[in-house]
């Protein structure tokens, strides 16, 4: 777009601001595009922004706005239709722009600013006094007249460095230029990428009549949305590459969302084994170089297949016609923190309407919001009820974790004496057995025999996770570490329980157990370097364990032919959290685990251990016992308006001051309460876990009976409005967050 002496840019920052600032432009510039990056003046100090609208205006008003210091993008890094997609993310999300901009972007895509020091007069300092630094400055510049600030400040030493180069510029020998740079233009180069084999992937019966009406979606002209809901082991997979095979071949791009870094690995070697080089891989684990280097090369069109973790939503494919969202129920779609807080699930579906591409939603276990949704029509609702290859669905033993307490059946109060047999059982045929426990460390709970004190982290209200591999109390959410107390630091007493089950302890005890048998632990601690995933689980599937202990990462949508057991050590842990999606994540979590057992020829067994076995979650993973579950908690959320049937947004002030973070919540319903027109409103209240990371967390929330998005954007454009005046009122030491559509109430 040319430029005149009258441009002006409106320009949004990654801060927490909802303000829209104008600039003029430089009459010397020639083109500037929506989405770039300046650098402009912005209270006393120079701040990057994003350019947002681009307009001339009148030489008078012109003539009185600040002047663009930098242009830093030499062309947009987004499409018009990304821009599209982050303003609405914005304005659904109550997230300022220039954040969900910053976002959009990898992280090793940041502005790099430089500074030269320029000697711009010789004779400058001709009869004045010097000291020693500066005319170490002065000389080396009279040899050179120019070198980067970094440089000059490593030649010359810090002492002294900075009051002598303020006395160059004063006295006018020198000036400091400081320039940006950014993203520069990618030449596109989307000759040949479709020049790789596409063998045919093969569909069962089954699979290709859940197909049909993708097909038609791939090739007709009005793109639809499909929740296909598929039994664990059905092929969904299969599905997944068959769509893909169609659209690459009809010239679209297709962006594939997985929920783990975990998964990452396991989908792209199945998708790189049809598409080759074709597939980018991106996720958060990534370095910073790498995953600039795979976003230039989307950019690029050198790849037209991307697979990746949440933040993946904003690949920059320029034809994206496919986009499919595994495990759609997961809530790790969700950004907690820091903003923008969205679900890339949701933000996919919307994705897709602007890009007009065929999304598919993947799930053995929906989530309530996406069963809703397919039955009012919004998506197409598909079943893959019968397994792949026809493997049989595998047995349940339900074990009575009380009852089992009573007659001594447990080893150490952790394993059942029916789960040590079927392990015994399966070892001496060779097969392989994976263990969950949704609980990493050795014992929750360090807790004195005493007088009842628990150990609990000074910066959280949680108690710390005794850790034996390195013999420390961990938090789990600030991770702070210290060491484990000889005594009770209340009474004195030596005599401390370590209480709970953690996967340290399983392990500890599966070693006793099965002296010789060999068990690779998987959780966050075993997992934080790079690549730990994905050698983990390849280790595993070529047989170099033979069992595999862990968290919820160890699940869903793993798939290894050799195991035919499964075993839940607390099937309860998680069921009476505080949170109305409690019974819903725990019977996802019971059925997706259940489903890793006999995948193929060789029947598979899940043995659930719980103190509530009748419990209906627990009981889970038929599908009779899918359908009465859905039912239940359908009508159980209808009754309080919860989602799906209604709308959470949930406020929150935060403080180091316990006070002012309550009195920031009081004001919050204060202003909340004049525009609530009837919706309910909860709190304020502290939070489940009210002091967090040394914060203390107060909330309100606002429920929107129904879900209708005339009302819903209606509210949103005053919630807006709302959130400036509160901000405006809150003290400096307080923190507004707001979280649509939250799934977590902790």
């Amino acid at each position: 777009m040319n430029t005149s002496e009258n441009q002006i840019i409106s320009v949004v920052f990654p801060l927490l601001l909802d303000e829209v600032y104008s600039y003029k432009v430089p009459s010397e510039w020639n083109e500037i595009e929506l989405g770039c990056r300046v650098a402009v003046p912005l209270r006393n100090k120079t701040e990057v922004g994003f350019v947002i609208e681009i307009s001339s205006g009148p030489g008078g008003y012109s003539g009185r706005l600040k002047q663009v210091i930098s242009l830093i993008d030499s062309r947009s890094p987004f499409s018009n239709k990304m821009l599209k997609f982050l303003r609405w993310m914005s304005e659904y999300y109550l997230s300022p722009l220039g954040l969900v901009m910053k976002a959009a972007l990898p992280a090793g895509m940041g502005v790099k600013k430089s500074k030269r020091v320029i000697l711009i007069d010789r004779d400058a300092m001709k009869g004045k006094r010097f000291s020693e630094v500066m005319e170490l400055i002065y000389k080396k510049l009279l040899r050179k007249e120019s070198y980067s600030y970094a440089h000059l400040k490593n030649f010359i030493g810090s002492d002294g460095f900075d009051s002598a180069m303020e006395a160059l510029l004063k006295a006018g020998a020198i000036k400091v230029e400081i320039s940006y740079s950014g993203y520069e233009a990618l030449s596109p180069d989307r000759s040949g990428k479709r020049d790789f084999q596409m063998e045919e992937i093969l569909l069962t019966r089954a699979q290709a009549k859940v197909y049909s009406p993708i097909h038609g979606s791939l090739s007709g002209s009005k793109p639809k949305g499909f929740l296909l809901h598929g039994v664990t082991g059905s092929g969904k997979t299969e599905i997944y590459l068959r769509a893909a095979r169609e659209t690459l071949s009809n010239g679209g791009d297709v962006l594939i969302l997985v929920p783990e870094i975990a998964l990452t690995p396991q989908i792209a070697e199945r998708f790189g084994q049809y598409f080759g080089d074709n597939v980018s891989v991106l996720h958060s684990a990534q370095t910073e170089s790498a995953r600039r280097k795979a976003w230039e090369r989307i950019k690029r069109g050198e790849s037209n297949v991307v697979v990746g973790t949440r933040s993946s939503i904003f690949a920059p494919l320029e034809n994206l016609k496919l986009l499919i969202v595994d495990e759609e129920q997961e809530p790790s779609y969700k950004q907690t923190e820091p903003d923008p807080r969205y679900s890339a699930r949701d933000a996919a579906v919307m994705r897709a309407k602007i890009e007009g591409a065929t999304l598919l939603l993947g799930s053995a276990t929906p989530s309530l919001e996406s069963m809703y949704n397919a039955k009012k029509g919004r998506y197409k609702y598909i079943r893959l009820s019968e397994r792949y290859g026809k493997a049989a669905t595998p047995t349940l033993h339900l074990i009575n974790s009380e009852a089992e307490k009573i007659k001594g059946g447990f080893s150490k109060a952790i394993i059942s004496s029916l789960l040590k047999t079927k392990i015994a059982e399966r070892l001496s045929s060779g097969e392989q057995i994976i263990l969950l426990q949704n609980r990493r460390g050795y014992s929750p709970l360090i807790r004195c025999k005493e007088c009842g004190h628990a150990e609990e982290c000074p910066d959280c209200n949680v108690t710390f996770t005794y850790h034996a591999a390195t013999n420390s109390m961990n938090c789990h959410y600030c991770g702070k570490r210290t060491a484990v107390p000889y005594k009770c630091p209340e009474c004195g007493n030596r005599d401390l329980l370590f209480q709970g089950i953690g996967t340290q302890r399983v392990e500890k005890e599966l070693s006793k157990l099965f002296p010789k048998v060999r068990v690779q632990r998987m959780d966050m601690d075993t997992t934080s370097s790079k690549n730990s995933h994905w050698k983990i689980l390849n280790d595993f599937k070529k047989g170099k364990f033979d069992i595999l202990l862990g968290t919820q990462m160890i699940a869903k949508g793993l798939d290894f032919e050799n195991v035919t057991l499964v075993g839940i050590i607390s099937a309860d842990t998680g069921l009476y959290l505080p949170d109305f999606r409690a019974s819903e994540r725990t019977f996802q979590l019971i059925s997706q685990v259940a489903g890793r057992a006999g995948r193929r020829k060789i029947p598979g067994e899940v043995v659930v251990q719980s103190f509530a076995p009748s419990n209906l979650p627990i009981q889970g993973i038929g599908e009779e016992e899918q359908e009465k579950f859905y039912k239940q908690i359908m009508k159980e959320r209808k009754l309080q308006s919860y989602p799906p049937f209604g709308k959470l947004i949930v406020f929150e002030s935060s403080s180091e001051s316990r006070e002012s973070a309550m009195n920031g919540a009081k004001l919050i319903h204060s202003v909340l309460k004049r525009i609530s027109n009837g919706s309910k409103l909860l709190g304020p209240a502290p939070a489940v876990i009210e002091k967090l990371r040394k914060r203390y967390r107060w909330r309100v929330m606002i429920l929107l009976s129904g879900t209708g998005n005339k009302r819903l954007q209606e509210m949103k454009l005053t919630l807006r409005s709302m959130m400036k005046e509160i901000r405006k009122k809150m003290q400096r030491d307080l923190r507004l967050s707001v979280d649509v559509d939250p799934v977590n109430m902790l």
